[in-house]
């Protein structure tokens, strides 16, 4: 035997072709066999070719790779005008595959970096290429590539460093592998891992970050709602209220709603009051639950008697004429506050004025009571 079949590497399912060369002055028999004991017949998926010239004689086994454990072949040569039967080495075939796809994944922007990682296995080196849906992704401010290879594993990894809404989505690897043998070279594609990303959007003219968490105020005995809402490209499972001193029905048992919007990838929930009690004051937490993943934000009620708001009336006027919009704000219905001072401890209660002259300009002017 001049030419022993090679061991080579190749996809599970695909077509391989392991060649055996012999020099001899007869045409040889010839039998294939596997893990060293079963013979090789040809037959479904399967089929042998042999070819004799001069003095060389070529056999080629051609099959269907496996990924099982009868993955060694070899080649046994008789020549009978010499009687004498010739064994090649062993060859090995090593199913090339995916062994760990990338794990989905649940994720805030405080997450960051977030690793997705794939693992292929093979004989030979390989190359691994990330995709996010069908665009091929690659090194940016945002996101890194790492490869490792130990013995017949490759790990690939892909960093992402800075997480936003868009980076969410569908991600998967591609293992690529170079001609081996007489198998040429190609690629491999894992499973896709959905990366689902979150973030907490505060209501309320964005008061509960940049203000301190000034509060919300609600009417006694009137209808208030709490809103919070989280972004991510998948709906949040559940939503949980809490109040940080006392129970829901300690607090008038408010209903609360979930509701998602795939066009804004919105969960929004909504805690609603219909007869605020004074007992609703406080601070709550809303909880929003991905799977094992929880983020939450804050709303702090108080609730007030007697507050009031009266907006200015819009009204039609005619060219020129002198017009007058009044606000008036009052707190705490007291038929006669202090001097200078109202008595709920917020800022003193103001009226303003606003006179449009012929020029449409405002003439601004402050009471105080």
């Amino acid at each position: 035997i001049t030419t022993s079949p090679s061991s080579q590497s190749a996809v599970t399912g695909s077509l391989v072709t392991l060649s055996c060369v012999a020099s001899a002055l007869s045409e040889p028999t010839v039998v294939w066999t596997k893990s060293s004991s079963t013979t090789v017949t040809a037959g479904s998926g399967i089929s042998i070719t042999n070819t004799y010239s001069t003095t060389t004689f070529t056999s080629k086994l051609m099959l269907t790779s496996t990924d099982t454990s009868d993955k060694t072949y070899t080649c046994v040569v008789t020549d009978s005008y010499l009687s004498a039967t010739y064994t090649s080495s062993v060859a090995t075939l090593t199913a090339l595959a995916i062994k760990t796809n990338p794990t989905s994944v649940t994720v805030v922007s405080t997450d960051a970096p977030v690793t997705i990682t794939c693992v292929a296995t093979a004989d030979s080196s390989l190359t691994i290429s990330w995709y996010k849906g069908s665009t091929a992704l690659t090194s940016s401010n945002s996101q890194s590539f790492s490869t490792e290879t130990s013995g017949t594993e490759t790990t690939g990894k892909v960093i992402l460093s800075v997480i936003n809404k868009d980076s969410a989505g569908d991600y998967y690897c591609k293992a690529n592998y170079a001609q081996n043998g007489d198998f040429n070279g190609g690629s491999f594609t894992s499973s896709s891992a959905t990366v689902a990303v979150i973030s907490i959007v505060e209501d309320y003219l964005l008061y509960d970050n940049q203000m301190n968490k000034l509060p919300l105020y609600a009417q006694i005995t009137k209808e208030r709602d709490l809103t919070c809402v989280a972004i991510g490209n998948v709906e949040a499972d559940s939503v949980t209220w809490e109040h940080s001193m006392a129970s829901m029905a300690d607090v008038g048992n408010p209903t609360s709603t979930k509701t998602y919007s795939s066009t804004t990838k919105k969960t929004t929930s909504t805690l609603s009051w219909t007869n605020t009690p004074q007992a609703a004051s406080g601070l709550y937490t809303c909880t929003f639950a991905y799977g094992a993943k929880q983020v939450e934000t804050e709303r702090l009620l108080e609730v007030v008697s007697g507050v009031k708001m009266l907006p200015p009336e819009s009204i039609y006027v005619s060219s020129s004429s002198m017009v007058t919009f009044t606000c008036t704000l009052s707190l705490r219905n007291l038929s006669t506050p202090p001097s200078g001072m109202d008595p709920s401890g917020q800022e003193p209660l103001h009226l303003w004025t606003g006179n449009l002259d012929t020029k449409n300009s405002w003439t601004p002017h402050r009471h105080q009571s």
